[in-house]
């Protein structure tokens, strides 16, 4: 955990939550959980839900909100990263990152409720 001024300043570099799975960044650009979502209307977060839920987001994206920039941040071929002084790790399915000491030490994702070393 760091002091409460780092806290603070890495709450406003994610900005503020909206809604169970979507908060808008600092710069007002939204951002979504694809498996928060799907697990508030209790789907599983299979690939078939996941591609389907990404799809339909990016279609109301570019019909309401034309001039927002679409950024992926689903890698599967990388399930996560832990930065170079090993104090944060990165989540390869949401992109988010916890700077909580044991998600670091257990390749967890707070958001996405995952183990990545899990099968």
């Amino acid at each position: 955990m760091g002091t409460p001024g780092q806290m603070s300043s890495k709450r406003d570099q994610l900005g503020r939550r909206i809604a169970p799975g979507i908060w808008q960044d600092v710069e007002g650009n939204p951002h979504f959980s694809i498996p928060e979502l799907l697990a508030l209307v209790g789907l599983p977060d299979t690939p078939e839900h996941h591609d389907r839920l990404k799809a339909s987001l990016r279609e109301l994206l570019a019909s309401e909100m034309p001039e927002a920039k679409i950024v992926e941040r689903d890698h599967p071929d990388v399930p996560f990263t832990i930065s170079h002084d090993g104090r944060s790790i990165t989540c390869g399915r949401c992109g988010r990152t916890s700077w909580n000491r044991n998600d670091v030490e257990q390749h967890y994702c707070c958001f996405c409720h995952v183990f990545h070393d899990e099968p």
